[in-house]
């Protein structure tokens, strides 16, 4: 099972400011391509109890944890979407049907700087070139925050050579 983390990948990060008319699946399955994680992979992780089925505190906390800023009644109203046999659980087929393309889907990747791979367009996201230092400095006191990491873990992290030094 691989867990769900906060969405960054090689110096970018994929902005968690979700507007009001993008879907919770769109949202989450551009958060999975973003991640390089496949659609298998994801449904182990938001089964967050590994009974083999996604119940609606599953996903409700695996849309928090990814930090897509939709609400609870969102995420329940994308979970009862997805349950079509309507037992209450989304299973793994159930969920592939439904995160194979979801609606909206080009339009978050686009909104997030990202191409209809996940990838980061070369205009997309902002850099560590093209960032201003207020916003790097937040942008980095966030995700330790977020990674429950220490100012010491996080620059034991960042001195990626050892060196003493982060360059």
């Amino acid at each position: 099972k691989r867990p769900l983390c906060h969405l960054s990948r090689e110096g970018h990060t994929m902005a968690s400011a979700a507007a009001p008319n993008h879907h919770p699946a769109a949202l989450l399955r551009a958060a999975l391509m973003f991640n390089k994680i496949s659609l298998e992979e994801g449904y182990q992780s938001v089964d967050e109890d590994a009974d083999g089925r996604i119940s609606l505190t599953d996903l409700v906390n695996s849309c928090n944890t990814l930090d897509l800023g939709v609400t609870n009644e969102a995420v329940a109203a994308c979970h009862r979407e997805m349950d079509t046999n309507g037992d209450g659980y989304v299973d793994e087929q159930e969920w592939m049907a439904a995160m194979r393309n979801p609606m909206g889907l080009e339009d978050v990747l686009r909104s997030r700087g990202l191409d209809s791979a996940g990838e980061v367009q070369s205009s997309g996201l902002a850099t560590a070139t093209t960032m201003a230092p207020q916003d790097m400095i937040n942008t980095i006191a966030a995700s330790l925050a977020y990674n429950k990491l220490s100012t010491t873990e996080g620059y034991e992290a960042f001195d990626v050579d050892q060196d003493g030094k982060v360059s």
